[in-house]
């Protein structure tokens, strides 16, 4: 069934291409040239990947704008719409504003994508899928915000798909192992690999470096439920994502162990975010248990709720302990399906004699 991927942003133009002329062309070149900053697009890091607001920056207006000018400069043919990319930039400054609200409520859905065949030099074709622009668009979004993520994990013999390395790169390494006296160098290249990727597996794979968007889905700002309801909601999700995530090693159990603090503190900015006035929240953690003077100091803070949540006075009206008893624990789950071999009292280990 064919999608009708944002139609409604290209009503007043007719289908297919040539829909947009070059003074189009040019405004939104200047529209995306104003508004792209390249300080906020390179700047994004690592670090990233723990604050769980990864789908925000991807949406941000400066990382859409500096996407499309990837996508205008790499050129390339229509998707299965018609749609240019000259069209696309054309519209540029009626679409981006559409395309991210449409990132950030989730209702965006990718296009079909337009498969032709190209002849390999070796005999026999290759088959190339085509998206949208606007698919294209959103996929150069998304790589500038994971790229400087698993970038610096990548092997440094690993020379494609990368920036500033390619065919030239390899060559230049090869280079220099013949140089240091070595016979032979090996090309190594996996057969039709986007073809049978595992993406189960892959994804599994993106989940142990990135926070999962579901987690703020279940956790909203505004929060019209009971915590008790709340817990369960979460505590559902969370057993499915363990079962499936269980393959992960023991070296990346250090980020179940932030991914299950940054969860508690996300239901502590709930709590806080119910009291609603500065007095309200005083007494509450009084009642908690929290001391009266730590109590005042983060109930009378001008600061959010997202900073309350981590203060001394919240940490202790509502402990680690008090969310093990209510709360799935990651890194507990992982424990539980991955248990540690133990040994029975006076077993010797025959291999080691």
């Amino acid at each position: 069934m064919r999608s009708h991927q944002l139609q409604f942003v290209f009503a007043d133009s007719p289908q297919g291409i040539g829909g947009s002329t070059p003074t189009d062309e040019s405004a939104g070149q200047e529209f995306l040239l104003r508004i792209a900053d390249s300080k906020k697009v390179t700047g994004l890091s690592a670090s990233a990947a723990g604050s769980g607001r990864l789908l925000e920056a991807v949406a941000t207006p400066a990382n859409l704008a500096t996407a499309l000018l990837n996508v205008v400069r790499n050129k390339g043919a229509p998707g299965v719409d018609g749609r240019s990319v000259k069209e696309v930039l054309g519209s540029a400054q009626s679409l981006l504003p559409r395309l991210q609200r449409a990132l950030l409520d989730g209702t965006y859905q990718p296009g079909d994508v337009r498969r032709v065949w190209i002849p390999k030099p070796g005999g026999g074709e290759r088959g190339l899928g085509i998206p949208n622009v606007v698919d294209r668009w959103v996929q150069q979004a998304v790589l500038q915000v994971l790229e400087p993520i698993f970038e610096p994990s990548f092997h440094t013999s690993s020379h494609g798909f990368r920036p500033k390395r390619g065919a030239h790169t390899a060559i230049a390494e090869a280079k220099e192992y013949v140089s240091d006296g070595f016979g032979i160098v090996v090309d190594i290249d996996l057969s039709k690999f986007f073809d049978r990727v595992h993406h189960q597996r892959l994804l599994s794979r993106l989940g142990q470096r990135i926070m999962d968007a579901k987690i703020r889905e279940l956790t909203p700002r505004n929060f019209g439920q009971s915590l008790e309801r709340g817990f369960a909601r979460l505590n559902a999700y969370l057993r499915g994502w363990s079962a499936f995530f269980r393959i992960c090693t023991a070296e990346n159990v250090r980020v179940l162990r932030w991914r299950d603090a940054h969860i508690r503190r996300r239901m502590r900015a709930i709590v806080v975010r119910r009291m609603k006035r500065p007095r309200f929240l005083f007494r509450h953690l009084l009642q908690r248990g929290a001391g009266r003077r730590t109590a005042g100091r983060t109930a009378y803070c001008r600061r959010g709720p997202w900073f309350k949540s981590h203060t001394y006075a919240v940490e202790a009206a509502y402990p680690n302990a008090w969310f093990h008893e209510r709360l799935v624990s990651l890194v507990a789950s992982w424990e539980k399906l991955n248990p540690t071999p133990s040994l029975a009292s006076g077993q010797t280990l025959l291999f080691d004699l």
